[in-house]
């Protein structure tokens, strides 16, 4: 099965509701324990991360044809999502009521741009 998005509408929608979740101040929330135990909050960053980085990759490839370009275009927005996901750890601490800048956040969501550039690079044709 050949996956092929062209548009950069579901990367900017994309991109727009994470904006918003990270934004929403942290008694938005459930303080459920077990998912506090679980470090589910990891594996959300991660899987959103891996999901951007290849939204926004795909209709770039699509609209470069040199296999070189596609490749720093592909390093670019990968490096630009980390950037981003550094950025929102800071603003989250602050200026969102009640959400904290976490290291390990910041690694998960690398680990997701990460994945994201592995599979548009690896698995798309």
């Amino acid at each position: 099965m050949k996956i092929q998005i062209k548009s950069f509408w579901p990367a900017t929608f994309g991109l727009l509701v994470a904006t918003l979740l990270f934004c929403l101040p942290g008694d938005r929330f459930s303080k459920a324990s077990w998912l506090e135990e679980l470090e589910l909050d990891k594996v959300v960053h991660v899987g959103l991360f891996a999901i951007l980085v290849f939204l926004w990759c795909m209709p770039a490839r699509a609209r470069i044809k040199d296999v070189r370009r596609v490749n720093k275009m592909y390093i670019w927005i990968t490096l630009t999502f980390v950037s981003y996901g550094v950025i929102i750890e800071f603003i989250q601490r602050d200026l969102i009521p009640y959400r904290s800048f976490d290291i390990f956040d910041i690694v998960a969501d690398t680990i997701g741009c990460v994945i994201g550039w592995f599979v548009v690079r690896n698995f798309t044709t």
